[in-house]
């Protein structure tokens, strides 16, 4: 309805120039000094040979196309921000995370192998090797430590659909083993068995034999979990010179890249 007369508002058509005409030109933040842990720098002329990621005894990691993603990420947000009118500091700080062994949980599907083994499957489709890449080294260990204890003990590998692992920075690991309808009869003796010898917290959970899909987030409800101790770890970071713990359960959002946290 359009309402006429003295005090009116103006049509949407004309309030919208009018909000043109306010507008001012934004300058965007210079991102040419892009910081790297542990402080080093890196900036717009460095190239393919700027630093991507670092070890803990110092030495660089490198990587071609990290740095140009990143940029190119940067950038793009950039302009939407300058678009939406919000106020830009001159200089932008941008973190750049390791490009290998940054993240700290996932989950997987399982593939059952004729000999008794199992794979490790995304979406799908076997999980290639160069996809560990991502993975911490300690998700690396417990995967494998899974796959041989799973190949020993039947009923670990028995109707188990789904596993899913949480490390820490400080070597902590918890895997959490869901099967479809019931757990094994003997489940928990060879659970028992790999966490007393690997020091890996193992979690047990059976889903509904109903369940059709992986968009019900059955895994969340922490009521229905066998545990081994626990199916927590605890994971530190250092912040204005305390030490902050904070204790994540498995298959419970957390962030996943420990060193940009």
């Amino acid at each position: 309805r359009q309402v006429t007369g003295p005090g009116a508002a103006a049509p949407l058509r004309q309030r919208k120039s009018q909000t043109r005409s306010r507008k001012r030109p934004l300058v965007a933040p210079d991102v040419r000094s892009v910081m790297v842990p542990p402080q080093h720098s890196w900036d717009e002329s460095g190239g393919t040979e700027s630093p991507q990621a670092w070890h803990r005894n110092g030495t660089a990691i490198y990587s071609s196309n990290t740095s140009a993603l990143l940029k190119e990420k940067v950038q793009k947000a950039l302009r939407k921000l300058r678009y939406s009118q919000v106020s830009l500091p001159k200089h932008a700080e941008v973190f750049e995370s390791a490009c290998k062994h940054y993240r700290m949980r996932a989950w997987f599907a399982i593939e059952h192998l004729p000999d008794g083994t199992i794979e490790y499957q995304k979406w799908k489709r076997q999980l290639p090797e160069e996809d560990h890449d991502a993975a911490s080294i300690r998700m690396i260990e417990a995967l494998n430590q899974l796959k041989l204890y799973s190949a020993r003990f039947e009923a670990l590998r028995d109707n188990l659909r789904y596993v899913h692992v949480h490390t820490t920075s400080t070597g902590e690991a918890v895997l959490m083993l869901s099967y479809k309808g019931r757990l094994p009869s003997d489940w928990r003796a060879a659970a028992s068995n790999m966490y007393a010898s690997e020091g890996i917290h193992v979690v047990g959970l059976a889903f509904p034999e109903t369940y059709r899909g992986f968009g019900d987030n059955w895994w969340s409800d922490r009521s229905g979990r066998v545990m081994c101790e626990r199916d927590w770890v605890v994971e530190r970071f250092v912040a204005g010179g305390r030490v902050l713990e904070y204790e994540q359960a498995i298959a419970i959002f957390s962030q996943t890249n420990h060193g940009i946290c």
